[in-house]
């Protein structure tokens, strides 16, 4: 939301008693990063959370009463641009019969998908190590087969300057 300069933005939220309301605030934009006030007000006017010159803030709290609560950002600045949010949880919600079925449910599948991930990490670490005796066993052929082609060269070279030796030596007639 643009928090016009010397304005007073509120925005307002039913909620019931008994739900924990949590939110997070960040300036984002503007001359100066950070906003005069933020407040959270109960119905009956009590304050619940208040932060003043913060660029960022985090709150939350279960509500003790049911009501219009109202949430305010004062800017006596330049214009801001501010990025909120904020989540009701009920607790009624959070841990009935059905939820906890689902979220065994959905243990089960990722202890399955764990053991498949670990049965297939261990089958990859098998075949390298069978690809990795593969490249060194070559390797080692190659070398020496190299090896063996360097000493076939120089027996060939030194038999060759003594062949050509042998072709230009003059033989004298006794």
């Amino acid at each position: 939301v643009i928090v016009d300069a010397g304005a007073e933005d509120c925005y307002f939220e039913h909620v019931d008693v008994g739900v924990s309301v949590v939110g997070t605030f960040q300036v984002v934009g503007g001359d100066t990063l950070d906003i005069n006030s933020a407040t959270f007000t109960g119905p009956s006017g009590k304050v619940i959370y208040s932060s003043e010159r913060e660029m960022q803030g985090r709150f939350s709290f279960e509500t003790e009463e049911s009501g219009e609560y109202k949430f305010c950002f004062q800017n006596t600045g330049g214009e801001k641009m501010v990025s909120f949010q904020f989540q009701l949880v009920s607790h009624a919600e959070i841990a009935t019969t059905e939820h906890i079925v689902t979220l065994g449910q959905s243990l089960v599948q990722l202890s399955e998908l764990f053991v498949d991930a670990a049965a297939h990490q261990e089958y990859m670490r098998e075949r390298e190590a069978v690809h990795r005796n593969t490249v060194e066993s070559t390797n080692a052929r190659v070398l020496w087969w190299s090896v063996a082609e360097i000493a076939v060269l120089a027996i060939i070279s030194v038999w060759q300057v003594y062949y050509l030796r042998q072709f230009f030596e003059v033989k004298h007639a006794v």
